[in-house]
């Protein structure tokens, strides 16, 4: 699990990324809603209008809108509700007005979802039972029907969710299993079992972009299956916290997942191999292997882009050369951040921005040779004078006169090798 997000909150029942921003909306057992900028960890806003639980909440695909305690339809101004009055509710959001009551269910209705293309509604219930719904007639102004009821779970029902693009659904129940169903024009069935957690199953969903199945549980963990395999691939625990809810991107790798004292923002595994090039050989990861000694052959320039790709002994590398964001880091109302070689700060409050300091200097360097120039700061040097050490050309470390943040700058030039590693020590900054 690759964590780009992880916030502090009370509980956390319902997530949803927005298409297109940074931003993911988390509901919270207390009514609150916030709204988060997961690339700068940063909280927007906080919507506090509910007196209780917002088990739910979902953004608009296109405009911008997001709604709590129900979803969008992919396509028509409908949204969809579910409650413990063991009905689901079908409402056109733009005239205010309820269009559809869907009735069956015995008890308590946990989710209801829409399919993310076909005229179909998905619910989970307490009952034990899935059932899958047909709304195309509310088109037509016409009621909408069960089309298949779901049996299988021996406990009650918390999650049901449809699969982007097969026939397929995925549920997790109160006797700890998950389920996988299949569907035609005439039934539905059961296809598995995904046995594994210890407690409650509380939500389930197919990833957007891989052929994998995550759920979460009250067992203080997120699973991972492999959805033909059906075997388990991963398992992340938290050891006081129990899981609520999960989120998933539309769009990229990215998942979210709620427990009782906050979210986590995350991606499964590293979508780029770490490599390192030296001299003309390439060292990097693959298949759980790194692999070495490759020769390069063919390079390629994409055109408009900033990206290069080398051919090799045992396949190829797409890569950049520099990093295209900013280096940055937030704290309170103040960005810090990179750009043209200066360290500079940003003010939220007052939109400002401020350059503070020269943090490298170009170097002279020709190819195969590394830069000339190191330049560093110590990160508890703002307020006090600190001793840097520099290794002259002899070899042999010598202490600089003490300087203030403004003026730590290590020239680093003539050493008989190069530099392995940089330090901060008690009394100030290293070279080794």
């Amino acid at each position: 699990m690759l964590t780009k997000l992880e916030t502090k909150s009370d509980r956390v029942k319902g997530l949803s990324f927005h298409t297109k921003r940074p931003w993911i909306l988390a509901s919270l057992h207390t009514g609150v809603i916030q709204l988060w900028d997961y690339r700068m960890g940063t909280l927007i806003h906080r919507y506090e209008e509910h007196d209780g639980p917002v088990r739910s909440v979902h953004f608009h695909h296109s405009q911008p809108l997001f709604v709590s305690g129900v979803q969008f339809h992919h396509e028509n101004p409908w949204i969809v509700s579910a409650s413990d009055d063991q009905t689901i509710r079908i409402w056109n959001w733009q005239s205010r007005a309820c269009i559809s009551v869907l009735t069956g269910h015995n008890h308590y209705v946990m989710c209801a979802t829409f399919h993310p293309k076909e005229d179909l509604v998905v619910s989970a219930s307490l009952d034990h039972t899935v059932r899958v719904w047909d709304i195309a007639a509310l088109k037509k102004k016409k009621d909408a029907v069960v089309k298949y009821v779901l049996e299988g779970h021996d406990r009650g029902v918390d999650w049901a969710s449809f699969h982007p693009t097969l026939p397929l659904i995925v549920s997790g129940a109160d006797d700890r299993q998950v389920k996988i169903w299949r569907m035609n024009d005439t039934k539905a069935w059961e296809v598995d079992t995904l046995r594994g957690h210890m407690n409650n199953v509380s939500c389930v969903l197919f990833h957007s972009r891989q052929d994998i199945i995550v759920s979460s549980s009250e067992d203080k963990s997120v699973r991972v299956w492999d959805a033909t395999k059906r075997t388990c691939l991963q398992t992340f625990h938290r050891e006081h916290d129990r899981f609520w809810i999960l989120g998933c991107h539309p769009e990229m790798n990215l998942l979210a997942a709620g427990h009782d004292s906050g979210m986590i923002v995350f991606k499964l595994e590293r979508e780029r191999p770490a490599f390192s090039v030296s001299g003309d050989s390439l060292y990097f990861v693959k298949d759980h292997f790194l692999r070495e000694h490759d020769r390069f052959w063919i390079l390629g320039c994409h055109p408009e882009m900033n990206l290069l790709a080398a051919g090799h002994d045992s396949g190829m590398i797409v890569f950049k050369l520099e990093r295209e964001r900013p280096a940055f880091s937030v704290s309170g109302d103040s960005l810090y951040f990179v750009k043209d070689h200066f360290l500079r700060l940003f003010e939220y409050s007052s939109q400002k921005d401020t350059q503070i300091i020269p943090i490298c200097k170009p170097g002279s360097a020709g190819l195969n040779q590394g830069p000339r120039t190191l330049s560093l700061l110590h990160r508890n040097a703002w307020k006090a004078r600190v001793p840097v050490w520099e290794r002259g050309g002899n070899g042999n470390a010598a202490e600089t006169p003490p300087k203030r943040f403004q003026d730590v700058s290590l020239a680093v030039s003539g050493f008989p090798r190069s530099v392995q590693a940089v330090s901060f020590g008690f009394n100030g900054l290293f070279l080794i």
